[in-house]
């Protein structure tokens, strides 16, 4: 099984038109196809931001149980 973090962009509606987000999900791919393990979607309006951070957890080989303590630490 290899897992590996992605960001994934969501599209918002509301009264005051349309936006994207884009946050972070970590993939597991094994035997019973794609899963999806976490997701903190909507972290930042800024893509790039999002890229560098996936980057990093990947080349960490960042343990699933740390992501949320990631997230929270890139938010604020």
């Amino acid at each position: 099984m290899r897992s590996e973090y992605i960001v994934v962009k969501t599209h918002h509606t509301d009264r005051e038109g349309e936006r994207f987000g884009y946050g972070i999900a970590l993939m597991s791919y094994g035997e019973e196809g794609i899963v999806e393990l976490d997701l903190f979607a909507d972290v930042s309006s800024q893509r790039e931001d999002l890229v560098r951070l996936a980057k990093e957890c990947n080349d960490l080989a960042l343990a699933p149980m740390h992501l949320r303590d990631v997230v929270e630490d890139f938010i604020a």
